[in-house]
Formats: structure tokens, C-alpha cells, sequence
């Protein structure tokens, strides 16, 4: 299988696999999964962001960030995916400049939705935090215009790193760059959790030493189910992602070859099935989503039911979307933080 047949691929380097055997087979696979997945992973993110574009309840600065987690999802079932495809194909055929554009659009569509993702997952912690420390300066704070600027921000900078890898002429570069966002991105995150936790703790210590607490329970409830659901989709990205990540570690240490170009497409067929995890994350884990998507399906197909919309604002209000719920210190304290 060892090859030493490298070519370049503007700031790729490239090596040529025997299509035989296992090998041929593995690859077969491959394509096939990606695209299944592609197809999946589009439809479900683009009913994810047209949900939460579609329903004004649900415009919050935290659902601004699961709109974004589920953009740079779409990149990766629109563009990744199928180019992961046409790439491999090409390469059968012996298509070397074909292979070539594929393989270039699948790496930059996947280098850009990785850092934009772990960027999101990072913020979204901070807005955990955030809700708890601010209080009610919350709202004034953290607004859904901020948090578009910053989105924007994440973006301009990936695209940004992603042009200047023809600027360098090393696929070294695109090696290394990642792991020094990936680590501030990370420990930002599991740092502020673990404030996050910390403060849950305390709240839950001081209900056991007195008969009422000072804020509303079922609201801290359901604030810590929001806290839950993002570690779910922190685990579930460092679980796609470390079979990757391995690969990449692997490259630095021991060169790039055929071995290590087949752990990288398998490490990144991987990688693209979290863009279609995530969303079904979502509708499993948030009830305003799942409610929402229901009540918009019901709408395609002409026959919404009263008893749907009434149970879709009842789900509204009881999440803290309610303006007269804000209202009260308690409701509006835990109101932003609910929402996702």
C-alpha cells in the first residue's frame, strides 16, 4: 500500500494509492457514506436555520450561535462532502486535474467549518457564562447584533487563514495553524463550563439551606438541561474530531503517505458526520426547535393545526420568550440563557 509517489496539488501534497483490494473497497465505502450524509446533513441544517430564521421567538443571541454552528454544518454537506466524492471518483478515473480542484474545495470548505465551529462551541460557553454573571444587564449586554459581529468575525477570520494557504504554499501551514485555535478555543470552553458548574452547585447548595430559593426553579432547570445539551455538542464535536486530529498528529511525526492520507479521509468522513448529528442533537434536546419545526412542517404541508400553534407558544413562554414573563426579576434573568 506504501507509496512514495507523491504530487502536488497547489499547497497540497498528494500521494498515489494502489485502488486495489482492501484498499479499492475502503475507498468505495467511503464515498458512499459521504454521500448519504451530504445529502442528510444539508436538508437538516438548512431546516435548522430556516426553523430559527422563520420564528421570531426563537431570534435570541444564543440561537444566533446555533444558527451558526448549523451554517458552517450546511458548508460541510454542500460543499465538503460531495467534493470528498468527486475527488475520490477522479482519482479512479485517473481525472488528475479534476482530482485536484475536488480535493483542494474539500479541504478548504472543511478547514474553514472546522474553525468556525470550534469558534461557535467556545462563544456559545461564554454565553452560558455570561447569563449567569450579568444577570439582568444580560439583555442589555448580549444582543443578537453583537453576536452577528461576532459570527462575522469567525468567519472573515477562517476565510481569511484558509486564502493565505496558497499565500504560504504548504499544506504544513494548514497542519499547523488549527491546533492553536483548536487549544485557546477548547480551554476557553471547558474553562468557563466549569464556572458554569460551579455556580449551578452553589445555587442547587443554597435550595437545600433554605425553604424558597431566590430565583425561579424550574427556569434554573431548565437553564442547566441548555448548559447539558451544549456539552452534548462539545462531546459529540471532540468525538467526530479526534480520529482527525490523530491523523494530523501522525503527518507532523511521521510524514505524509498513503497510510496517512487514508486515515485523513477517513478521519474526515468522520469529522462530516457531526454536521449531521448535530441537528438531530438539537431537535432531540430543544423542545422551543423540535416545537418549532413541527409547527413549520405542519405549515408546508397547509393543515397547521390550532392545538400545534398552542402548544408551540406554551413551549414559547415557558422557555422565557414571553415578554410579559421577562418582566419579573426571576423570568428575566434566566429568560436569554433558556433560549437554547
Amino acid at each position: 500500500m506504501e507509496t512514495n509517489n507523491t504530487t502536488k496539488c497547489f499547497f497540497l501534497t498528494s500521494v498515489e494509492l494502489s485502488h486495489t483490494g482492501g484498499v479499492f473497497i475502503a475507498e468505495i465505502i467511503c464515498c458512499a457514506i459521504n454521500s448519504v450524509f451530504a445529502l442528510v446533513a444539508t436538508l437538516c441544517n438548512i431546516l435548522v436555520i430556516l426553523v430559527i430564521w422563520k420564528s421570531r421567538p426563537l431570534h435570541s443571541p444564543s440561537n444566533v450561535l446555533i444558527c451558526c454552528l448549523a451554517s458552517s454544518d450546511l458548508v460541510i454537506g454542500l460543499l465538503a462532502q460531495p467534493m470528498l466524492v468527486t475527488y475520490k471518483i477522479a482519482e479512479f478515473k485517473d481525472f488528475a486535474q479534476t482530482a485536484c480542484i475536488g480535493r483542494l474545495i474539500h479541504w478548504i470548505a472543511g478547514f474553514v467549518s472546522a474553525g468556525v465551529s470550534v469558534m461557535t462551541i467556545a462563544a456559545i460557553s461564554l454565553d452560558k457564562v455570561l447569563a449567569f454573571y450579568l444577570h439582568l444587564r444580560y439583555k442589555e449586554v448580549v444582543t443578537v447584533s453583537r453576536v452577528l459581529k461576532v459570527v462575522f468575525v469567525f468567519w472573515f477570520f477562517c476565510l481569511t487563514a484558509a486564502v493565505l494557504l496558497f499565500v504560504a504554499n504548504s499544506d504544513r501551514y494548514w497542519t499547523l495553524v488549527p491546533l492553536p485555535v483548536l487549544s485557546v478555543s477548547l480551554t476557553t470552553t471547558f474553562v468557563a463550563y466549569i464556572k458554569v458548574f460551579g455556580v449551578l452547585r452553589r445555587h442547587r447548595n443554597q435550595i437545600r439551606a433554605q425553604t424558597r430559593s431566590a430565583w425561579n426553579g424550574v427556569n434554573m432547570r431548565k437553564y442547566k438541561k441548555s448548559v447539558i445539551t451544549m456539552v452534548y455538542v462539545l462531546l459529540l464535536f471532540l468525538a467526530c474530531y479526534t480520529p482527525f486530529l490523530t491523523a494530523m498528529a501522525v503527518r507532523l511525526l511521521i510524514g505524509y503517505s498513503s497510510s496517512v492520507k487514508m486515515a485523513y479521509e477517513w478521519g474526515a468522513t468522520i469529522v462530516y458526520l457531526n454536521s449531521t448529528l448535530n441537528p438531530l442533537l438539537y431537535w432531540f434536546r430543544m423542545q422551543e426547535i423540535r416545537l418549532a419545526t413541527y409547527n413549520a412542517i405542519r405549515k408546508l404541508q397547509g393543515n397547521e393545526s390550532k392545538i400545534a400553534s398552542k402548544v408551540y407558544k406554551f413551549s414559547l413562554n415557558n422557555e422565557g420568550f414571553d415578554n410579559e414573563s421577562v418582566r419579573s426579576r426571576t423570568g428575566m434573568d434566566f429568560s436569554q440563557a433558556t433560549r437554547t
